[in-house]
């Protein structure tokens, strides 16, 4: 069931007909649907040319103080919200008998309900597709502590967006619940059930003012049931039989109705629709994360599973900066991994060592000349020759011993041993210390 029993249709008298100017700049044209508090309008601004849907209350319900709150509270949720899966609401008065009407953009389509009418069940990635949509907007909604109480498959626009794609939009926020207003219990006892039954988690039909975010988490579950089967989660006699069934029977198996489906989405909406909140997914977001695989490649599925690789990388047990190098390097590349710093660090200890090495060299080779003519004499000289030929390469210390004049043996012979004795020496290598700010651009040739 999408629609609760509608109340009295709108008085036909009191709808105004085509040409009819509404507001002194909107001309009605159309009349594009109906319901029991009021009708929607096509209509015209007589100065700027474009089309938009005028949200008339019937006089009726114009009468009705509850009633009005209502609508006046659709505006006031609506234009917090900035997601464009949330339809615009541009303007806002009365009419000159004194009905209250909101002034909302134009959109060409159809709503859900009337599609999968038409269509039947729809296909997978389809589907999900629609709802991660949706549920872009109730992210953005639910952050602004505004809950929308009235999910269902009629409160979900499918139009386009520019360039073809198509585009859900979030309709009817007339019963939605705003955290910060005032009054909410008078209005909620007032109207008693807000929803339509066949879409209302059980917090909400034993007491509407409780129900929370999670009441939405309920209703996309409800939502994607009947997307993918065309039928209904719950069934019972009536609006109360049907409340009944939803406060104490199971929901009907997915996959008894479509068996090609995979089990573990049947598990995502079984755990939308577990009847104590607290075994549901605790967040529009983590509804849609859990949806994310089963969607098409587009920008909203890819956004979500992007936050879910997020969320992941928050979990590790690291300082606040790599947790969002890492979760930076995995949203890019799909993979965080600290490999490149590790052997940039290693390049760079390597090229320091090679210097100092050169720089040792090229110091022996100074002094070379004044170590092959010193006096056998001179012992002081040999440890520090040993000392730098050892660090050096072998082939480095030949050069500095071959003009050694042939009248110094001794001396020659005194260093050549005390070379090899230091070549058996391990190496001890001076202590590098490099240093590195954080964040400074690394180009890793490595």
């Amino acid at each position: 069931m999408d629609q609760p029993a509608p109340k009295s249709p709108p008085d036909a008298a009191a709808v105004p007909a085509p040409g009819t100017t509404i507001g002194g700049k909107y001309r009605v044209e159309e009349v594009l649907g109906r319901g029991g508090m009021g009708v929607v309008l096509g209509a015209r601004h007589e100065v700027l040319g474009h089309r938009v849907a005028i949200k008339l209350l019937a006089s009726a319900a114009g009468a009705n103080p509850t009633q009005v709150a209502r609508f006046l509270r659709e505006a006031r949720a609506t234009l917090e919200l900035k997601s464009e899966h949330v339809v615009r609401v541009l303007d806002e008065g009365k009419t000159d008998e004194g009905a209250p009407f909101l002034v909302m953009e134009h959109l060409e389509g159809e709503d859900l309900h009337r599609l999968i009418s038409r269509r039947g069940p729809l296909p997978l990635e389809e589907a999900v597709e629609y709802v991660l949509e949706a549920c872009d907007a109730m992210v953005e909604a639910h952050a602004r502590g505004i809950v929308h109480r009235d999910l269902k498959p009629s409160n979900l626009f499918l139009t386009t967006r520019g360039d073809g794609r198509p585009l859900v939009k979030v309709l009817d926020f007339g019963i939605s619940k705003l955290a910060t207003q005032e009054g909410e219990g008078e209005l909620t006892e007032t109207l008693a059930i807000l929803g339509s039954p066949g879409y209302m988690a059980p917090e909400q039909i034993r007491n509407a003012k409780h129900a929370d975010h999670r009441a939405d988490v309920w209703g996309f579950g409800v939502v994607l049931f009947r997307l993918l089967t065309r039928a209904p989660a719950f069934e019972g006699e009536g609006a109360m039989g049907l409340c009944a069934a939803i406060l104490s029977d199971p929901p009907k198996k997915l996959r008894a109705l479509r068996p090609e489906l995979p089990a573990e989405l049947e598990a995502v909406i079984a755990r939308c629709l577990e009847k104590d909140p607290v075994q549901r997914f605790q967040s529009v977001t983590d509804l849609a994360r859990a949806l994310a695989p089963f969607a098409p490649d587009s920008p909203t599925a890819a956004r979500f599973r992007a936050t879910s690789r997020l969320a992941a990388s928050a979990t590790l047990d690291l300082p606040g900066p790599v947790v969002e190098a890492a979760t930076n390097a995995a949203v890019t590349h799909g993979v965080a991994s600290a490999a490149p710093r590790v052997r940039w660090a290693y390049g760079v200890v390597a090229v320091a060592a090679l210097g100092i090495g050169v720089g040792v060299l090229r110091v022996r080779g100074a002094d070379a000349p004044a170590t092959a003519t010193a006096p056998a004499t001179a012992p002081a000289s040999a440890p520090a020759t040993a000392t730098a030929t050892a660090f050096a390469s072998a082939s480095a210390s030949a050069p500095a011993t071959a003009p050694a004049p042939a009248s110094a043996p001794a001396s020659a012979s005194a260093s050549a041993s005390a070379a090899k004795a230091a070549s058996k020496k391990p190496v001890v290598k001076p202590a590098v210390s490099v240093k590195k700010p954080w964040g400074a651009t690394i180009d890793d040739p490595l």
